[in-house]
């Protein structure tokens, strides 16, 4: 998932720009577009070969082997912990509950963003690496798969960071307004946000589909733009890289700041005043803090995470451009940098499968359910079991039970108490 060169990737090798990487140096390719010359993340070339006139940095080499080996962990860590933190938030006991639309949301795109980056940037790194085959690259073998994978990408994208944003501001006027919570914490209120969240990454995400196009260049065919859009493409891919990772950081750090703030003032005055009210009161005080707690600590996870990647971008983006300036031909200071934003890369997509365990940390409703869900999973294996050994075993009907068909049915009925005690569970703390 690489935003900046990334943005430009549908528009890469960009195919009528004047400059790439391969094989670790810069060469020369045809171009009517002069002026647009940028280098890309996903060359085929970009950590050396024997022919090339420039010797690639170490790094280069451990960037790459470490991409190819970590971002499959990280796809199918997201899927599996996705999935768990989707079942969960839609659950009866959360379903009342505003951020549970958000946090369910995000478990969505989140998973959409791994799985288009893993088509896109895995498939074609390993690709490359197995003798420039593309058999397994998916996302360039047809302009149908470039224009879905791209739309499908760029929107997920947007739409994760900005339902962070979104969430992080409404407890942020929750807790700077508590008087008024009742108008802004409502589910209602959060599905017209959440709504207003996906038209907007949609609409983002228009812009790739519509201009994707599949192009050939020395025989290798590739995702690119159609004609003539590749000063738009630049400028596209800048504000993209801006609107989903620069602003969102900003935005986070100071909602969090205001929100880490007035939190810890009302819990010191919460300890003044426990005299004067119930029990019952400074529990559910208690429990908003907890919540609080666990939504700052999912927000400032995004925002620790994408500064290691918006620092080695910047880094890398001036080091290209003071390359260009100087025509050089080989520079491996660029190569360096590039090996430093891929890497951190890895770092950011840390993001799309993190989340689940720090809700598991922080959030003690969401261990709880999570640990009903697994009873209730369980108590639905020992339901099928005991049907099927009921159909294939009637001959043992009158000689007892050995399996212990007594004992399972007792679990069962626990199991399905404890399930439906959850259901009617209304405190996600």
């Amino acid at each position: 998932m690489d935003y900046s060169t990334n943005g430009l990737q549908f528009g890469s090798r960009i195919a009528q720009l004047n400059v790439t990487i391969d094989n670790g140096s810069m060469r020369n390719v045809p171009t009517s577009a002069n002026a647009m010359e940028i280098f890309t993340a996903n060359e085929s070339g970009l950590y050396g070969t024997k022919e090339s006139p420039c010797e690639a940095p170490s790094i280069v080499e451990i960037s790459k082997y470490v991409y190819i080996y970590v971002i499959p962990v990280i796809t199918i860590m997201a899927l599996i912990c996705n999935m768990l933190s989707f079942i969960i938030f839609v659950s009866k006991s959360f379903r009342c509950h505003s951020f549970a639309l958000y946090l369910a949301c995000l478990a969505i795109t989140d998973t959409l963003s791994i799985v288009s980056n893993f088509l896109r940037e895995w498939l074609g790194k390993l690709s490359d690496m197995i003798h420039q085959d593309q058999t397994f690259d998916v996302y360039n073998q047809s302009d149908a798969a470039c224009k879905i994978i791209n739309f499908v990408s760029y929107s997920s994208r947007m739409i994760s960071s900005w339902m962070l944003v979104a969430m992080t501001t409404e407890r942020a006027l929750v807790v700077m307004f508590p008087l008024k919570r009742i108008l802004i914490c409502t589910v209602s209120m959060a599905t017209k946000i959440v709504i207003g969240v996906i038209v907007g990454g949609l609409a983002v995400g228009v812009y790739p589909l519509v201009i994707g196009k599949m192009k050939e260049s020395n025989g290798e065919l590739f995702c690119s733009h159609i004609e003539g859009y590749e000063e738009t493409t630049f400028y596209f891919s800048i504000g993209y890289m801006v609107v989903i990772i620069i602003i969102p950081f900003v935005a986070i750090s100071a909602l969090n700041t205001v929100i880490i703030c007035r939190t810890f003032g009302r819990t010191k005055s919460l300890g003044r005043l426990t005299s004067n009210v119930s029990r019952a009161s400074n529990a559910s005080k208690r429990g908003d803090v907890k919540l609080t707690i666990m939504l700052i600590t999912v927000s400032t996870s995004f925002a620790i995470l994408a500064v290691p990647y918006t620092i080695a971008w910047a880094i890398y983006f001036n080091d290209f451009l003071n390359a260009k300036a100087m025509n050089l031909k080989c520079n491996v200071v660029v190569l360096h940098s590039n090996a430093i934003k891929g890497i951190t890369d890895i770092i950011f997509n840390l993001n799309y499968c993190i989340n689940f365990w720090l809700y598991a940390i922080s959030g003690t409703s969401f261990r709880r359910q999570l640990r009903l869900l697994c009873q209730c999973g369980r108590s639905w294996s020992f339901k099928k079991l005991r049907a099927s050994r009921s159909q294939n075993n009637n001959c043992n009907r009158d000689s007892g039970d050995p399996y212990g068909t007594e004992v399972t049915s007792t679990l069962t009925r626990v199991s399905r108490s404890e399930c439906d005690l959850a259901t009617h569970t209304t405190s996600c703390l």
